[in-house]
């Protein structure tokens, strides 16, 4: 009976560990792998277009949304109060109805990149890899399909040697290309450019017939015009295909590859977002530190607009340098400028330099909000704090004090870096541990301050430090405990057990 507790553990472990291995290996099977559909990203739409250090890319599987702040033709679209674009960001807005002479140097040309993982193709002589677009009517997608016109491929306007599928023939007054050629063996992707005002009209009226239909988002040939409030969609759909090198229709005979099974949409909106700060009680305790970062709840940060929220902007500099924030559109000569999504309790915000013993390096820092559109917007109150980052990341303040370091009096000490590991690679991995940093911050500046004050304490803090070292230890180190638990305490068992009976043969 003494060993039903090692066996019984021994075949749970088994168990439990060749379902994990056999799980982990099923998610890379090729029969688990889903059918590849095409990756479409906006080249000049969207915010990672306009910002420094990276920014964010707005992609989308098989469907979802880009957001784009748009005028029509002659009609101006102003900016709100505290709203701007960076100065190379001049094609904002996008004028969705440009004058013919605007074409001839691809102007207000909307572009998307298209890729897509398949490879692999059959094309016999004669025939080309292909991508057509199509707009959605009320009614769905027209059957047979309705086509519209592409502009430009990888920058340079449609001719026939990388397009296909002209209208000349049908259209001689406005011939246009319907098919961009695809390579996908020499190139992983290509970007289609388009004029949304262009599909609308050749859906309304395609080449040699008149199907007096509009797509959605457009009225009567045209692009519907947005309103304050209203913004409007076009809903568009990329298609690869093997086809014929053939006048319009692109398709005839064509050999289905890859698509985007759901719609692509593009919202066009002539509103301007705004952006709210916390108060600035929330705001001083809505970051803590790390190693040449902070750890900032940006859930305190809000926008409004038609188009989502996309990127919270920091800004700012050592306040002993003269790093002041600087807000608006000159918001890149900022000393610290970084980039990261607006959304997440402990969103981590890097760039800073660590405070020393000798060196507090306290940074002023301020933020603006950026929508899916491109657009920047700062808040009308005041939006500024103080912070600090520090490389002792396990257990410090705000105020450079700290509690490990303390007790030890060096911050190398090895139980002060395993107390620092145990942040970085386990309290930090779960929201609880995040919330349980957190809330060790609101306290550990004092009780810091007071013990370095009052050094006849370190011993008591060293030993009360010991267990939860070996709490980290083991909780950095599961694989231990389960052979504690597994082996040696059942052996453990075992030997107090003979021993006991050992001892009770003696007596008899």
């Amino acid at each position: 009976m003494q060993f039903k507790s090692a066996r019984f553990c021994s075949k749970r472990f088994n168990r439990h560990t060749f379902l994990v291995i056999g799980l982990s290996l099923g998610m890379f099977s090729p029969l688990s792998v889903a059918h590849a559909v095409l990756t479409l990203t906006p080249v000049n739409g969207g915010p990672e277009r306009v910002l420094p250090n990276g920014g964010s890319s707005i992609q989308t599987n098989g469907g979802g949304t880009f957001y784009y702040w748009v005028s029509y033709g002659s009609s101006t679209t102003s900016l709100g109060s505290n709203v701007f674009f960076l100065p190379g960001n001049a094609s904002l807005p996008f004028n969705v109805i440009p004058p013919m002479e605007d074409r001839s140097d691809l102007s207000n040309m909307f572009v998307v990149n298209l890729s897509t993982s398949l490879t692999s193709f059959s094309v016999s002589a004669g025939q080309q890899v292909i991508v057509t677009l199509q707009a959605q009517g009320s009614a769905g997608f027209p059957n047979p399909p309705v086509y519209a016109p592409i502009a430009a491929v990888n920058g340079v306007a449609c001719t026939d040697t990388n397009c296909q599928a002209s209208s000349a023939l049908l259209n001689p007054g406005r011939p246009r290309y319907y098919a961009a050629k695809f390579y996908p063996t020499q190139q992983a992707s290509i970007q289609i450019g388009f004029y949304p005002n262009d599909i609308c009209a050749d859906f309304n009226t395609p080449p040699g017939a008149t199907l007096g239909l509009d797509a959605l988002g457009c009225s009567s040939g045209a692009l519907t015009t947005a309103t304050e409030g209203s913004p409007v969609t076009l809903q568009l759909r990329f298609n690869v295909v093997v086809a014929s090198d053939t006048n319009y229709p692109p398709a005839s005979g064509a050999t289905p590859i890859d698509s985007n099974s759901n719609p692509l949409s593009l919202s066009f909106q002539v509103d301007t977002p705004s952006f709210s700060c916390p108060s600035e009680e929330a705001l001083n305790t809505s970051w803590y530190p790390g190693d040449g970062q902070i750890f900032l709840n940006t859930t305190l940060f809000s926008m409004s607009g038609p188009a989502p929220a996309a990127n919270l902007i920091v800004v700012g500099g050592i306040s002993a340098n003269g790093g002041a924030p600087i807000l608006g559109s000159g918001y890149p000569a900022s000393p610290l400028v970084q980039v990261v999504p607006l959304s997440g309790v402990n969103q981590g915000v890097g760039g800073f330099t660590n405070a020393t013993e000798s060196l507090k390096n306290q940074y002023q820092i301020s933020f603006m909000g950026q929508d899916q559109t491109g657009l920047i917007a700062q808040s009308t109150a005041s939006c500024v704090t103080n912070v600090q980052a520090t490389a002792i990341q396990g257990f410090i303040s705000k105020g450079n004090c700290f509690i490990a370091t303390a007790a030890f009096q060096t911050a190398d000490a090895p139980p002060v870096l395993l107390l620092r590991e145990f942040r970085d690679h386990f309290l930090l991995s779960a929201e609880w541990g995040k919330a349980f940093v957190q809330w060790y911050y609101q306290w550990s500046p004092s009780a810091a301050a007071w013990l370095s004050a009052h050094p006849v304490f370190r011993l008591p803090v060293l030993l009360a430090l010991g267990p939860l070292e070996w709490i980290a230890w083991i909780a950095l180190h599961p694989f231990y405990l389960l052979v504690y638990l597994c082996v040696c305490l059942p052996v453990c068992l075992f030997l107090v057990l003979a021993y006991l009976g050992f001892s009770r043969t003696v007596k008899k």
